[in-house]
């Protein structure tokens, strides 16, 4: 393949770094720091960009440090272990205004407040391993979908490398995946992804929870087919098919800035978008006249039940936002969107807009994407008027940020 000196320029969303081809096309390179020489072996041409691997250095960035974890670069997990915490938080932080830059044409954003993890590893709750043919556990190695065996992984809480050990996989069964799941009295729960809807043969030596997905629905092997976690002065019922914050501290210190910032509307109405199991609408139950969540996941909606039901002031919609929102007459004085990584589909915003929605907290789990969806906003009358940002995953380009827009 073909090998071409790039020196690299910064690192962009995605945990690659940025340089330039002798043609003058972008190539895009994983493992890399700013202002490094690397000799680049080309393993994607576009017309615009290529992608490659660093397969020597030149010159070597003083502020590389050595990554403790032994699968960095071949696993997926991580991007950012070569680098220390201090030099990862500036990185993402420029990420975020380059990306408000080009996509959102925001040259200066109100950022006042960064919220860094506690931990620098050691912080998830939970972790989601593949399975090969014979039962091996591991991550996908980067860009591919070859799977790298695995022992440990260092961003998991609690000791993954002991259960693992206890925890065995028949050959003949048609896993998928493999998600271990810490709830915060640290009780694991298991859950087994399949196409086979015959519950496969899983034996441990510790005590937890075993569920099996399949496209007949879940099963219990063991244990409970939920969990409990605890986010500030709250428990929250999640079961098996239900998201719930990888990293809890984090979870906290984002509702505690919602809480410094939502409006106390005492006979007014808040919409939870995305509202999952109902984190945030918990928090705010007692501040608002109603509350409404709209929430596509059946699992985690039954779960947002549980945990909402000691209120009568309380609706919940399953169904798709886009979808929901036409259907619903009443125009919220707070709305609260929690979108995926895709982020809010264009009927949501012209909603929004349409509405004249006063006041919108947007909670993302993705900077471009929140990018061009603020541009939207402020073109129909809305402002930027803080963006917060918390580093829920060191060691990876993921970037977690709560923006506040009035109109």
């Amino acid at each position: 393949m073909e090998k071409q000196q790039v020196r690299i320029e910064k690192l962009v969303y995605g945990g690659e770094g940025l340089g330039r081809l002798g043609d003058g096309r972008s190539v895009f390179v994983p493992f890399v720091l700013p202002g490094e020489m690397v000799m680049v072996e080309i393993t994607e041409e576009k017309q615009r960009y290529a992608r490659g691997e660093a397969v020597s250095w030149v010159e070597m960035s003083e502020k590389r440090i050595a990554p403790p974890c032994p699968y960095f670069a071949d696993c997926g997990g991580c991007h950012y272990q070569h680098m220390a915490y201090g030099d990862q938080i500036e990185t993402k932080l420029e990420i975020v205004k380059d990306l408000f830059s080009r996509n959102a044409a925001i040259d200066d954003i109100p950022l006042r407040v960064v919220e860094l993890s506690d931990k620098e590893y050691h912080y998830r709750n939970a972790v989601r391993l593949h399975v090969a043919d014979d039962g091996t556990l591991g991550f996908l190695q980067q860009g591919s979908n070859l799977l790298v065996p695995v022992a440990d992984c260092l961003l998991v809480k609690g000791h993954l490398q002991k259960f693992l050990k206890q925890f065995t996989l028949s050959a003949e069964d048609s896993i998928n995946a493999v998600e271990f799941r810490w709830d915060s009295t640290d009780e694991v729960m298991i859950i087994v992804d399949s196409d086979d809807t015959t519950p496969p043969e899983v034996s441990i030596d510790f005590t937890g929870s075993i569920v099996h997905q399949s496209p007949a629905g879940q099963v219990v092997l063991a244990g409970s087919e939920s969990q409990i976690f605890s986010v500030g002065d709250y428990d929250f019922v999640v079961s098996a098919g239900s998201f719930f914050q990888a990293n809890l501290p984090m979870a906290e210190r984002m509702v505690a800035f919602l809480e410094s910032r939502v409006p106390d509307v005492a006979d007014g109405t808040l919409f939870d978008l995305y509202c999952g199991v109902g984190l945030f609408s918990r928090f705010f139950a007692e501040r608002f006249g109603k509350v409404v969540g709209i929430e596509q996941s059946p699992s985690a909606v039954a779960d947002f039940v549980v945990n909402l039901d000691a209120f009568d002031h309380i609706e919940i919609y399953e169904g798709a936002v886009e979808a929901i929102l036409p259907g619903i007459a009443e125009t919220p004085d707070v709305v609260i969107v929690d979108p995926p990584r895709s982020g809010l589909a264009g009927l949501v915003v012209d909603w929004l807009a349409e509405r004249q929605v006063p006041w919108i907290a947007y909670v993302s789990c993705d900077p471009a994407t929140l990018a061009r969806d603020v541009k939207r906003l402020v073109r129909q009358g809305y402002r930027l008027e803080e963006v917060a940002f918390f580093d829920q995953f060191p060691q990876t380009y993921h970037v977690e940020t709560i923006s506040i827009l009035h109109r």
